[in-house]
């Protein structure tokens, strides 16, 4: 007797790009993403900006007065930061804030 193997079904997935452009029709997706993007976007700035200055992530936290661990959460951009504690940060990399 021999034996079926039954298909497998292709399922087509639409792209990251194309489902977040479509997700984004939606104002509240649209405030979030806005959102984390900000934060991402703010993070990469943060450890550009240290390692361009050849800070460890400890020294940084020694300039500023903070744990090296807080340094570490605020470049992963899952944390969210007050406004004084950006600009502390940003100055102690040389750097100022600005709203654009």
């Amino acid at each position: 007797m021999t034996s079926i193997t039954p298909r497998k079904k292709q399922i087509n997935y639409p792209s990251f790009q194309s489902w977040v452009k479509k997700e984004l029709k939606n104002p509240d997706f649209r405030v979030a993403y806005e959102h984390e993007r900000a934060l991402v976007k703010i993070a990469f700035a943060l450890e550009e900006a240290r390692l361009q200055r050849q800070f460890t992530q400890e020294d940084l936290a020694k300039n500023v007065g903070m744990k090296p661990e807080a340094i570490s959460r605020l470049e992963s951009g899952t944390h969210n930061m007050t406004v004084g504690t950006l600009i502390r940060v940003a100055g102690a990399l040389g750097k100022q804030v600005e709203i654009r």
